[in-house]
C-alpha cells in the first residue's frame, strides 16, 4: 500500500458544488489530480473533487461508446481531506498493485467555483502524464538486511538521492556477543579479530611483578575501530 499525504498551502479553499455533476466546469472547485503508470506501462489519471471536509474517493474519467464522458468512482483509492491553518491536507491510500514506475500529483487551485485554475505539481498540465518517478522499497529488503545485523551497528539502504529505503538498527544493543552466535556473526567476529599484516597472532610474554601488567605498563589493543554505523547506497 502507498500512503500519500499532501499538505497544500491555499488561503482560499474552494469546494465543488454539492449535488452537481463532477464534469460540469461551472461547478469545479479546487481539485487534485493523481497520475501514475500502471504495471502494464500505460498512464492513468484520477481526480479528487470534494464538496466538503471528510472522506474522499477518487474518480476516473471514461469515454463511452458514443464519445460521452463519465466520472467513475475508483473505490481502491480512498482518503480524507481536512482544512488546515494555511490551506488543507489530503491523505490517500493507493494499492501498490495499481502502480508502476511513475507517479505524480497536480493541484488545480481556483479562487472561485468555475474559474480558470492555477495548476502546479509533477504532472504535465497538457496531458496529465507523469514527470516523476516512484521508488518503492522491496518488502524483502529489510528481511535481507537482518541477516547482517550486528550489535552496535546500524545498516541502511538508501536511494541515489538519499531517501531511506530500509534500515536495521542495533546501535542500542550490547556489542558483547553471547555464546549462541550465528554463523554470520562468527564469520564477522573472526574477520575483525584477525591481526594486521606483519603482526604476529601469538601473544607477547608479560612480566609478573606481584601484579598483572604488560612489561611496558600499557595494554595496546590491535582490534580495528568500528564507528557504530554503516550505510549502503543502492545503485
Amino acid at each position: 500500500m502507498l500512503y500519500v499525504m499532501l499538505d497544500v498551502h491555499d488561503e482560499h479553499l474552494v469546494f465543488d458544488t454539492p449535488g452537481a455533476s463532477p464534469l460540469d466546469p461551472g461547478t469545479f472547485g479546487d481539485r487534485i489530480w493523481i497520475g501514475f503508470e500502471g504495471p502494464d506501462g500505460r498512464e492513468h489519471q484520477v481526480f479528487i473533487a470534494a464538496t466538503g471536509p471528510g472522506s474522499v474517493t477518487a474518480r476516473r474519467i471514461e469515454t463511452g461508446e458514443y464519445g460521452q464522458l463519465s466520472a467513475v468512482s475508483e473505490p481502491r483509492i480512498l482518503g480524507a481531506l481536512q482544512p488546515a491553518a494555511r490551506g488543507y491536507r489530503l491523505e490517500l491510500r493507493i494499492p501498490l498493485s495499481m502502480l508502476g514506475e511513475r507517479f505524480g500529483v497536480l493541484i488545480d487551485d481556483r479562487n472561485q467555483r468555475g474559474a480558470d485554475p492555477v495548476s502546479y505539481g509533477t504532472l504535465r498540465s497538457d496531458d496529465l502524464h507523469t514527470a516523476g518517478r516512484l521508488i518503492v522499497a522491496s518488502p524483502e529488503l529489510t528481511t535481507y538486511l537482518k541477516q547482517f545485523r550486528q550489535p552496535g551497528l546500524r545498516l541502511a539502504v538508501a536511494a541515489p538521492e538519499g531517501r531511506l529505503l530500509a534500515q536495521v538498527d542495533a546501535l542500542s544493543e550490547s556489542k558483547v556477543l553471547g555464546p549462541q552466535r550465528g554463523i554470520l556473526a562468527q564469520f564477522y567476529r573472526r574477520f575483525i579479530d584477525r591481526p594486521a599484516r606483519g603482526e604476529s597472532s601469538t601473544p607477547r610474554p608479560t612480566s609478573m611483578t606481584g601484579s598483572t601488567s604488560t612489561s611496558s605498563g600499557h595494554c595496546r589493543s590491535r582490534r580495528p575501530k568500528i564507528d557504530g554505523s554503516c550505510c549502503a547506497t543502492a545503485p
